[in-house]
């Protein structure tokens, strides 16, 4: 073993060119691949801290002597902390050792070609927490259903190899590292040392490093998490449009199914609305009246209830082209609300002083007996003169109706 070791350790430093096309790259992933064989845990003297609201209220700043931790919705309160391993908020926890919990992200993005789920990082992370190997851990993934799905039940070396760059670094090999990495397994490497050497080069590292560095979410075996609302996004629409509001978009850290109650906060003063269902994922209403509508979303897993998510839905008069006065409708006839309806229908000369409020006062002082031609034409209809604010008159005109 140890004669195998030290000849797979002189070829990687004198021979391999490796996965990136430089030259450090592959036999930092060979050393990477047999120096995480035994495993290296956090030291005791890491902080772990659980705090009482969601990953969302907080503001965690990375500094010189450590980090500072700001409630926002709490006046800003700010704790400091001078190490600081792992937060566990109300809705999810977030390892800042991010050089050692990478570790996992990395392997997953490797392996899979994927980001973790957060059940799945909490597991393999307490396990490597344990003192398991990397190498260990990897074994189990080269012997996963889906990695079998991805890379075939037993692929030649070739063919792993090369799609473990297809998956790790989204590129097809160069010819020496493949050659390199295709020596090395002859000589003994284990798909999971290759996987580790993948996950733990530097090219991977790179290009997982702005993900990562501040801070990787994931699920505390034996936790149960607040889920967390989503309402959606603000939504601008017209009257009589048919308006989903969506929390399908709201979560649950462990996975358990959730239900919705959803919430009117304010409406228009005149709007008789009310939701399809409070309780469905995806609610709709069509709004009758322009004005801001207000919502508020709860979610439920049984145990716990969310923060409310609050969503607004701004809704404008559809706009209504004029309709010509023929001397039908005149403000001294006609009762206030009639005479809204009309206006909201086109009939726009009913609010004579243009101030968006038809048949008032103003209006009914300065209206004037419609005077038709004696001569009308065909499919003409006759708008009736007017006075604008500024005080200048628009004569009574014909137009096509």
């Amino acid at each position: 073993m140890h004669y195998q070791s030290g000849l797979l350790a002189l070829l990687i430093a004198t021979s391999l060119i490796g996965c990136g096309g430089q030259s450090d790259t592959s036999s930092v992933q060979m050393r990477s691949a047999q120096r995480t064989q035994g495993g290296s845990s956090p030291t005791a003297d890491d902080d772990d801290v659980v705090l009482p609201n969601d990953r969302s209220q907080y503001l965690i700043e990375s500094k010189e002597s450590g980090y500072v931790i700001t409630n926002i919705p709490d006046d800003g309160t700010s704790r400091s902390y001078s190490v600081l391993r792992r937060v566990q908020f109300a809705d999810v926890s977030l390892a800042l050792d991010v050089d050692y919990s990478s570790q996992i992200y990395r392997l997953y993005q490797a392996a899979f070609n994927r980001k973790p789920d957060l059940a799945g990082l909490g597991h393999w992370l307490a396990i490597l927490d344990s003192g398991t190997s990397l190498v260990t851990i990897a074994e189990s993934f080269v012997g996963s259903a889906e990695f079998q799905q991805l890379y075939g039940v037993n692929p030649d070396n070739t063919l792993f190899l090369t799609k473990l760059y297809n998956n790790a670094l989204h590129r097809d090999p160069d010819a020496a590292g493949l050659a390199s990495w295709l020596r090395a397994m002859q000589l003994g490497l284990t798909r999971a040392q290759v996987l580790v050497g993948f996950s733990e080069s530097t090219e991977n590292k790179n290009a997982l490093a702005p993900t990562v560095e501040k801070g990787i979410a994931y699920v505390e075996r034996g936790v149960n998490y607040r889920p967390v609302a989503n309402a959606g996004s603000n939504v601008q629409t017209t009257m009589k449009s048919t308006v989903t509001l969506d929390g399908s978009a709201s979560t649950d850290a462990n996975n358990d199914s959730i239900k919705y109650e959803w919430a009117v906060i304010n409406k228009p003063s005149t709007s008789l609305n009310t939701l399809s269902s409070v309780s469905a994922s995806k609610p709709y209403f069509v709004p009758d009246a322009a004005g801001t509508y207000t919502f508020s979303l709860t979610v439920n897993d049984g145990v716990r209830a969310s923060r409310p998510a609050i969503v607004s839905v701004s809704v404008s008069a559809v706009p209504i082209a004029p309709i010509p006065d023929t001397g039908i409708y005149k403000c001294s006839q006609l009762t206030l609300s009639v005479a809204q309806a009309l206006y909201l229908a086109g009939h726009t000369y009913l609010d004579r002083d243009h101030d968006g409020k038809p048949c008032e006062a103003n209006d009914i002082a300065v209206e004037s007996p419609v005077i038709i031609p004696s001569t009308p034409t065909v499919k003409q209809c006759w708008v009736n003169g007017y006075r604008r604010k500024n005080g200048t008159y628009v004569h009574g005109y014909w137009r096509s109706c």
